[in-house]
């Protein structure tokens, strides 16, 4: 739309982008057909990306992995994706259960899909381990033929829409994004450890958040049953005084980071620049 109206003649022109347009969505596997089309994108939409964003007095990215795509001569700045934070009557020490969650919407194909592949691959195994530990599914309208089958598998509970997500983020002891492909950032990763929640997350999950930063946001990566299992004893074994240190480290490095403060001074910095 932008650049259909030449929108940089009228005022400048700031880019918010979730995802460049010569981002495909990321997929398992790798066909053919799936193949010729990323690359017929790419060629197509590359030198139009960079037209425009040559135009922009600055580009917000939400992820970071994607700011040297774009040309030098545009401002780049990486913009995470700010999440709600609890309301202040939220309780963050307050008593857990044996509980894990997965909260998104669920009729967006690409969350159903990853829990799917938690729950037939991953909560088996793992609840074996832990006979004790229950998983909820929390978001709206999953795929019907996968809520049956999830619903037949022992210690899974499909919860549907839920209202408020407080009470299920208090009660839980661990946040688990199972995602493995699609587009965008997550936003449920940062929603989670603003709620003080240890996440258990694929690599795929945390796009945009570097590697190295997971330890403060308390996430573990996992990519099968067994580096789920290590991740969740791991978690499982921390003493009171660890529990309580790490829940203060990863509040303070979520409210940098993804909080609304933090948000708008970033975004006034860039634009006042």
């Amino acid at each position: 739309m932008a650049s259909r109206f030449a929108a940089w003649r009228i005022a400048p022109l700031v880019l918010d982008v979730d995802d460049l347009p010569t981002r495909d969505m990321v997929v398992r596997g790798s066909g053919l057909f799936r193949t010729v089309k990323r690359r017929l994108k790419t060629a197509l939409l590359g030198s139009w990306q960079a037209f425009v964003a040559s135009r922009a007095k600055v580009s917000f990215m939400a992820n970071s992995e994607e700011l040297g795509e774009l040309p030098e001569c545009t401002q780049r700045v990486h913009l995470p994706n700010v999440a709600p934070e609890p309301s202040p009557d939220y309780r963050f020490d307050g008593p857990e259960e044996r509980l894990l969650i997965t909260v998104g919407v669920m009729e967006h194909l690409p969350n159903a899909l990853g829990v799917d592949w938690f729950v037939t691959n991953v909560w088996p195994a793992f609840h074996a381990a832990h006979p004790e530990m229950r998983y909820a599914v929390i978001g709206r309208d999953a795929p019907k033929g996968l809520v049956s089958k999830w619903r037949t598998v022992d210690g899974v509970e499909v919860v549907g829409y839920v209202k408020d997500l407080q009470p299920w983020y208090a009660r839980a002891c661990a946040v688990v994004s199972p995602v493995l492909e699609g587009s965008g950032t997550s936003v449920k990763v940062p929603e989670a450890c603003l709620h003080g929640r240890p996440v258990l997350a694929t690599r795929f999950s945390v796009r945009g958040i570097p590697e190295g930063d997971c330890g403060s946001l308390d996430i573990a990566l996992f990519d099968s049953a067994d580096s789920f299992v290590r991740a969740y004893s791991a978690l499982a074994g921390r003493p009171p005084s660890e529990i309580y240190a790490r829940r203060e480290c990863q509040l303070a490095a979520a409210r940098a980071r993804f909080g609304g403060e933090a948000f708008f001074s970033r975004v006034k910095e860039a634009l006042d620049a």
